[in-house]
């Protein structure tokens, strides 16, 4: 009997990954941590400014979470897992910063939470089972009062904002690379058969994926912590030690030629 094949997450490996870019992301992850603690202690007496400290102490958490799963995965010889992860820590350095540019569409996203969660309830009735038919009632009334939700385009409003003339480098030629993956676009074909499904009849897949190089994946995460942090800190937080993190980060890739 053939021997069932084992996950790469079984065999913790730093061959593939260089030690020095994991353990600089782990030390930006830490900063983050640090800076969103700087977020709730702050004093902020501005309402623009309040709510975009309330969206960084939601994103920096969520930074700080999904880059750490990302990094565990690259740790151990995973390759296209943490380019998914990847896409979603760079999202939430996105939103940040394009909170702190408009904090009237902070403010707005922050107004639609009730409708985004009201859209969740109509559709799933599962909240019925925990409440009395009093409270189901009046959950009932709640759910019939709508508000229209703002739709604005990721790539004409938030792209945009944020970078510029540089969008189609970024929405493109990085979150459209990486978003093949998240929604089994056409060009994960690039990937699960890497070495050519031209003519064949039967090609072989592969499991693991060799277009995501793991070093290029750090450095993009190291990238997006550190923007995430320039974001966080412009709230609150040691606005220096990013200064510092991203001098650090430029010799690094000087001597490693690292991606980002």
């Amino acid at each position: 009997m053939k021997k069932p094949q084992v996950s790469t997450c079984d065999r913790p490996t730093f061959k593939v990954l260089n030690r020095e870019l994991y353990d600089f992301a782990q030390e930006v992850r830490v900063a983050i941590r640090a800076a969103v603690d700087a977020c709730v202690a702050a004093d902020i007496d501005n309402e623009d400014a309040s709510i975009v400290r309330m969206w960084a102490v939601t994103l920096g958490p969520l930074m700080h979470d999904i880059s750490g799963s990302g990094l565990l995965l690259l740790s151990h010889g995973d390759r296209r897992a943490p380019v998914i992860l990847t896409r979603s820590l760079f999202e939430y350095q996105l939103r940040q910063r394009y909170y702190a540019l408009k904090p009237d569409k902070a403010k707005i996203a922050l107004g639609q939470l009730g409708e985004r969660f009201k859209k969740i309830m109509r559709a799933d009735f599962t909240w019925k089972a925990e409440r009395t038919g009093e409270e189901r009632a009046e959950t009932e009334a709640w759910l019939a009062e709508t508000q229209k939700l703002e739709h604005e385009s990721i790539k004409d409003h938030v792209f945009k904002t944020v970078y510029g003339d540089d969008t189609p480098a970024y929405y493109d030629g990085l979150y459209g690379k990486w978003s093949s993956l998240v929604h089994g676009y056409e060009t994960i074909f690039r990937d699960v058969h890497r070495d050519g499904i031209v003519g064949e009849s039967n090609p072989k897949p592969d499991f693991k994926g060799k277009v995501w190089v793991p070093n290029d994946t750090c450095a993009l995460v190291i990238r997006c912590l550190l923007d995430g942090l320039g974001a966080v800190v412009s709230v609150a937080g040691d606005k220096n030690g990013h200064v510092a993190f991203e001098k650090r980060w430029d010799e690094v890739q000087k001597r490693y030629g690292a991606a980002a």
